[in-house]
């Protein structure tokens, strides 16, 4: 696995994947940005009484909450980009089984919709994120980003800046 690749890299090649050379080019989103202070705030709020939240492994990975039972937890604004957040979960699931030998289930907590969505590292879910692996690295290792495509996520995006003027 290549060093540097978080879960922020894998939740936006689901998402734009001009956003993971952005990023992994040191081109920061907006920090301003409604959608970015919106779930940093239901981040540091929901869940208080996990005693196990914002742990950082390797300055690579940052797992939102451990619960109690031991599962790791990744929580999100909203379910408008599932699949994303489920990619990104698996990563960190992948990431302690193949770095720290920790084998172990995940859950995406959505607050604002009282949800939860289980999640488990299947051999197909590892395969795919494998092959994203491989993509986000070659992303990153071109001179130059992919073009802007306007899509339906850059109205609310944190980068339309960058891509938009």
């Amino acid at each position: 696995m290549e060093k540097g690749i978080g879960g922020t890299l894998i939740w936006y090649y689901t998402i734009c994947p001009r956003q993971v050379w952005l990023l992994a080019h040191n081109v920061l989103p907006d920090q301003a940005d409604h959608n970015i202070q919106v779930g940093r705030l239901i981040d540091q709020w929901s869940y208080p009484q996990q005693r196990h939240r914002g742990i950082n492994l390797d300055n690579t990975v940052v797992i939102d909450v451990i619960t109690g039972e031991g599962v790791v937890a990744e929580v999100k604004k909203s379910s408008a980009s599932l699949d994303a957040a489920r990619l990104q979960l698996a990563y960190y699931l992948y990431y302690l089984k193949h770095n720290k030998g920790v084998t172990t289930k995940g859950v995406l907590l959505v607050p604002e919709e009282r949800r939860r969505y289980p999640l488990e590292l299947t051999p197909e879910v590892e395969s795919q994120l494998e092959e994203v692996l491989r993509e986000v690295e070659s992303l990153r290792s071109q001179d130059k980003p992919v073009p802007a495509r306007r899509i339906h996520y850059c109205k609310k995006c944190a980068y339309a800046g960058v891509c938009w003027g």
